[in-house]
């Protein structure tokens, strides 16, 4: 439940800041709006032509945690599709609420979304917030600019330093890019919040008000004084509804606006930078006369609902019906502990002990149940008429008990003779250790980082309780974020076992670890295909149930792996909690 509350909470804090980004549960807005600009502007100019990725490069591109449309992935495409993001998250995860929860709430941080600061009150609060949406696009415009070569294409010599999340290296990630595409994308991002953020005229050319977010998610917003609050019911995309649909072919438009300015072959600097400001105006300047007492122009978004949270109920106070059924509960808990207990004990062959326990087990219940009845109110009854006192018995001397058997009084398991040698021999020889030599066939799953392996080992027992094993494994890497895959790893490596074995049950327990090297099969951005590192893998605690014929099938329900194929420049390593099961012959 923490896992998907901390997700509706980052879901939240990052749709906060405008035009929704993909995510596991969110659409692809920004990503959509930003990619159909940049296609519409190529054609209208002629300019920003693709530019070709590096290996590297391409590597990056690939571990990016959505998907491209596949004429933007090219460098420059791929640069701004990738860098829209950074407004809302910095390089970090989409879902990792620690970092992007602060990030939403700092007051410096609203001008990157068109929102208000805290300082922007009514009335008139919506101008100042839209004065620092304004000059932060136009500082970013500017540093584009000066990203782009002396025939006025986006050089890619010239770079900017931009931190990604990459899904398979699962880490906030420098990366150095071209910059006219880095600081076009933040300017963009803004100006599309700047449809997200604001109720706007019927034409959606005007903003009538700012929205806000600061004081919102502090619990005090006062329309009437800070503004409306912000609405998830604008940040979405592909609801269909017609103001949404209007709002999104608005923004797409002052974008391609936007891109166009900038990449036109035949203007200089200074005169860009006065389109934009024009531009600017046109769509980010406040329609006057608007206010809370006419509800903002009539604005049809303040009859959008705002969706503020995932519904979900984490905690509270029981209920009636809860309280009463409690003891109950408790009662079959402790039942079904005593069942698992009774399969351990006939396991054991100890058929009494379990009957015991499972009485116990029975008994408890019946006291909770009891106990509950007696914590319920009685209903009163009616005084039954009053009876004299039975006659007073006539004591009679006790016969003393006859002494109970001396085998009753012993222990069912404890007190059982001990076994002869050649009972005990008899069952180890039913467990069946085959020849020294043997292979493993075992096959695992991880969710964490998400990742499968699959590997073929040879085993040589040195005695009962040790065992030696030189295993190879393909170990994909499936980064489920994106919906991708990769080859991921060959792991070679060695294997030690320690067994715990039972006396004559067939269930043994065992603690593996495992040292070698590990591989890298594909190209990761800053770790090229056939990088080389160490390999290590701990399970503590295991288990193999010998299944007769000298055949085991192996447990191993907490296997920590850790795969580090690249070790130079940006160490990557995979590190993987596996559940993992196989089957050994001999060994």
């Amino acid at each position: 439940m923490k896992g998907l509350a901390g997700l509706a909470v980052t879901v939240w804090a990052a749709a906060a800041h405008g035009y929704t980004l993909q995510s596991p549960i969110t659409a692809p807005c920004h990503e959509q709006i930003t990619s159909e600009a940049l296609r519409q502007a190529r054609v209208q100019t002629g300019n920003a032509p693709p530019l070709t990725a590096t290996r590297d490069e391409a590597a990056l591109i690939d571990d990016i945690p959505f998907r491209l449309d596949p004429d933007m992935r090219d460098l420059g495409g791929a640069t701004l599709v990738m860098a829209i993001s950074d407004n809302d998250l910095k390089g970090y995860s989409s879902t990792d609420e620690q970092q992007l929860v602060p990030l939403t709430a700092d007051p410096t941080l609203q001008r990157e979304h068109c929102l208000r600061r805290d300082v922007d009150d009514e009335p008139g609060g919506s101008e100042p917030a839209l004065a620092e949406c304004r000059a932060f696009i136009r500082e970013r415009v500017a540093d584009a600019l000066a990203g782009l070569g002396s025939d006025g294409s986006p050089d890619a010599a010239v770079r900017t330093e931009l931190y990604v999340y990459l899904t398979i290296r699962g880490a906030r990630t420098s990366a150095q890019l071209p910059t006219y595409y880095v600081r076009m994308a933040q300017a963009m991002h803004a100006f599309e919040d700047g449809f997200a953020h604001s109720f706007r005229t019927a034409d959606q050319r005007q903003p009538t008000v700012v929205l806000n977010w600061v004081e919102q998610q502090e619990g005090h917003l006062d329309e009437r004084r800070d503004g409306p609050g912000h609405s998830l019911a604008l940040d979405g995309c592909e609801s269909g509804n017609d103001l949404e649909a209007l709002r999104r072919s608005v923004a797409t438009q002052a974008a391609t606006e936007m891109l166009v300015t900038t990449l036109d072959r035949g203007a200089t600097p200074a005169e860009k930078l006065a389109r934009i400001d024009a531009l600017l105006a046109t769509y980010l300047t406040l329609q006057p006369g608007c206010s809370f007492d006419n509800a903002w122009c009539g604005a049809p978004e303040s009859q959008l609902s705002s969706a503020l949270g995932c519904g979900c109920a984490i905690g509270g106070a029981p209920s009636t019906a809860e309280t009463r059924d409690a003891p109950v509960r408790g009662g079959l808990l402790v039942l079904a502990l005593a069942m698992l207990a009774v399969g351990g004990a006939v396991a054991r062959r100890r058929v009494r002990s379990a009957a015991a326990l499972l009485v116990a087990g029975i008994a408890l219940l019946g006291g909770s149940t009891a106990a509950q009845a007696q914590s319920q109110p009685q209903p009163q009854r009616a005084r039954e008429p009053s009876t004299p006192p039975p006659p007073q018995a006539v004591d009679v001397p006790a016969t003393p008990a006859s002494p109970a058997p001396a085998s009753s009084a012993k222990e069912p398991g404890r007190d059982t003779p001990p076994l002869s040698t050649q009972q005990i021999e008899q069952a180890r020889g039913k467990k069946r250790l085959g020849p020294r030599f043997g292979a493993q066939l075992t096959v695992a799953g991880a969710i964490d980082r998400a990742g499968a392996a699959a590997a073929l080992g040879l085993r040589f027992r040195l005695t009962e309780k040790w065992v030696l094993g030189l295993d190879g494994e393909l170990n994909p890497f499936l980064g489920l974020k994106a919906s991708t895959a990769r080859v991921g790893a060959f792991n070679a490596y060695v294997s030690v076992v320690r067994r715990y074995p039972m006396t004559w049950e067939r269930v043994n327990l065992r603690t593996t670890l495992q040292v070698g090297l590990s591989t890298l099969l594909f190209d990761l951005y800053g770790a090229p295909a056939g990088s080389v590192g160490p390999y290590v893998g701990l399970s503590v605690l295991g288990l193999d149930v010998d299944l007769g014929h000298a055949l085991r099938f192996v447990f191993d329900p907490a296997l920590i792996t850790v795969p580090v194929p690249h070790v130079s420049g940006q160490p990557f390593y995979y590190l993987q909690y596996r559940v993992s099961v196989g089957l050994s012959f001999g060994g």
